[in-house]
């Protein structure tokens, strides 16, 4: 099946319990292998070169723990395994060097937590002016093709919305690519190289959460990957994502696989299936479990998600008297309130006779009886003593 991160899904479906591997599969079943080529999605600059190599210890959507993780830098834009967009190359330690809020680990070996995930399935996009009639055909059909497969709803995008995926050819013929999950605001997705119609149903998935099938943790059960046929520097497109989880059984025959002779050096293969009757790398369509994963990962709806980096702050639990200095915890305080006490910070308690603060009635007055009147504007009452500090509060260190 996929396998999910959030971020977002790796292509590769991972067992939902213990017991036994799953059998693999194959949607188009049995047949010759394709001609040896790189994926389809992947990136080459003019004559066919490779893009520079660049490295960070970052985490990745979906993962839960930093890694050295190798991309390249195409066009000033980090891009991973091929076609899986990261952002600007010099913001990458920036934007991963830590968790994002509102990942959910619990959720499958994808960046597809519920921060990364598209509210209710719903996908809105624009197609820019850079894109030809024949790349629009492209996405046309793609965008088809996923609503009518999966629960996923690509659709135009309106003023109302906010996060958005966005078609475009900027860049020319050297990009097909996408993010993983919804990072919040608009979102490329290069289509300027995507051969095939099914590539952009392949970055699309990228998008919906999925990683590629190949980076699941039980990959070597099913394919052998043969090092020394890999392009010098490519090596990094094979990676192992081994800190997430996947759903379902593998998938030979994913939209998200890569091809046999993927960055080969020689044009030998560099992905071999252990069962020697399966192809894998079609970009036909959505599988299977493709589909299954995708409906797994979009099933039961809910409350829609805050987008990555817009979950409210949390509700103050305390008040703050000096600049720099902590919150001083307070029991009950009323996140938000004002202070009835002009000048006074909320949530201390009221200092008798200061103007503006509600006066307790006199002693031995009858309950009800008004308490006395405030002192006029421009003069502030002369205390007899400072009140005490209610009793249990923590000394406040003062700056040295």
């Amino acid at each position: 099946m996929s396998r999910v991160a959030l971020p977002v899904v790796l292509l590769a479906l991972v067992g939902l319990g213990c017991g036994s591997r799953p059998a693999a599969t194959s949607a188009y079943g049995p047949g010759p292998a394709r001609p040896r080529a790189l994926p389809p999605e992947t990136f080459r600059g003019p004559q066919g070169a490779p893009s520079p190599l660049a490295s960070a210890f970052i985490v990745l959507p979906g993962a839960k723990k930093a890694r050295q993780v190798s991309y390249q830098v195409q066009d000033g834009m980090a891009v991973y395994q091929g076609d899986i967009t990261l952002g600007p190359a010099h913001l990458v330690p920036v934007i991963y060097g830590v968790p994002r809020a509102g990942d959910d680990r619990k959720q499958y070996a994808t960046a597809s937590s519920k921060a990364h995930r598209w509210p209710h399935g719903e996908m809105p996009y624009e197609v820019d002016g850079s894109v030809t009639p024949e790349k629009r055909a492209m996405i046309d059909w793609a965008v088809a093709h996923v609503a009518a497969e999966t629960p996923l709803r690509p659709r135009p995008r309106t003023a109302g919305d906010a996060d958005y995926l966005q078609f475009t050819q900027a860049g020319g013929d050297y990009g097909c690519s996408s993010y993983v999950g919804r990072i919040g605001g608009a979102q490329m997705v290069r289509v300027g190289s995507c051969g095939v119609r099914g590539s952009v149903v392949h970055e699309i998935c990228h998008a919906a959460g999925l990683y590629h099938e190949q980076s699941r943790t039980d990959r070597d059960g099913f394919v052998t990957i043969q090092w020394s046929e890999i392009s010098s520097g490519e090596e990094a497109q094979f990676t192992i994502d081994d800190d997430t989880m996947d759903i379902g059984a593998y998938d030979y025959g994913s939209i998200m696989h890569y091809s046999r002779g993927a960055f080969s050096k020689t044009g030998n293969d560099t992905i071999v299936p252990k069962d020697p009757r399966m192809n894998i790398g079609q970009r036909e369509g959505l599988s299977p479990l493709d589909k299954a994963a995708l409906a797994q990962l979009y099933s039961g709806g809910g409350a829609t998600p805050p987008a990555p980096g817009t979950q409210p702050a949390a509700a103050p639990t305390g008040i703050s008297i000096f600049p720099g200095m902590p919150p001083i915890p307070v029991p009950g305080m009323p996140a938000g309130g004002a202070s009835p006490v002009p000048g006074w910070p909320a949530g201390l308690p009221a200092i008798p006779g200061w103007p503006g603060a509600p006066q307790p009635a006199p002693t031995g007055a009858p309950p009800g009886a008004p308490p006395p009147a405030s002192p006029p504007p421009g003069g502030l009452p002369q205390f007899p003593q400072v009140p005490p500090m209610p009793s249990g509060w923590p000394a406040i260190p003062l700056p040295q």
